[in-house]
């Protein structure tokens, strides 16, 4: 197998094979929504996570776990989509709440508080009040914060972003970073 060796500027990710079984590409939107909610952690908290999964709200976990924002909490950035494509099954806040199990299980081992950030970045979020009040439940039934970001607090983060300008390690790994990195130039 040869390797190429990475151009300066470019981020790692761009010309990557894709993430799954070979032939099987990934859905850009996939890729797109984990790496905006990669920016959106940085922005938000000042911490890059170690790892994103790439498979967005298709991840097991969410596409985006800080395990230390610096404040005491692990913070989870998850997508609502992860949660909308739950619902209509049965039995869905029990397996919308087993989603968030294992954080759970290390936010307590941890004696964390867990923060879990839904976004959802395209579009208003139908049903809110719907959405709201499942998200209490989620808040009360595993003893966490949850809060519902909307696509204006994400254009606002991400131009504050840019404004402060982000960091190479974000650059290199992130097309999106990389791309508001230069338009930022």
């Amino acid at each position: 197998m040869s390797h190429t060796p990475r151009q300066a500027g470019v981020p790692q990710a761009i010309g990557k094979p894709r993430l799954g079984a070979p032939g099987q590409v990934i859905d850009a939107e996939l890729l797109r929504d984990s790496w905006t909610l990669d920016v959106l952690a940085w922005a938000q908290h000042g911490v890059m996570a170690k790892k994103i999964d790439l498979h967005g709200a298709h991840a097991p976990l969410p596409p985006v776990i800080l395990p230390d924002d610096g404040q005491g909490r692990t913070v989870a950035l998850d997508l609502l989509a992860a949660l909308q494509a739950l619902r209509s099954r049965p039995r869905a806040f029990s397996q919308m709440a087993g989603r968030y199990a294992p954080l759970v299980i290390g936010a307590q081992d941890g004696a964390r508080v867990l923060a879990i950030e839904l976004w959802h970045l395209d579009g208003e979020v139908e049903e809110r009040e719907k959405w709201t009040k499942l998200a209490e439940q989620l808040a009360t039934y595993l003893r966490a914060e949850v809060t519902l970001r909307t696509p204006a607090d994400a254009r606002r983060l991400l131009r504050e972003a840019q404004a402060r300008g982000l960091p190479e390690a974000l650059q290199v790994r992130n097309p999106i970073a990389w791309a508001l990195a230069e338009v930022g130039k």
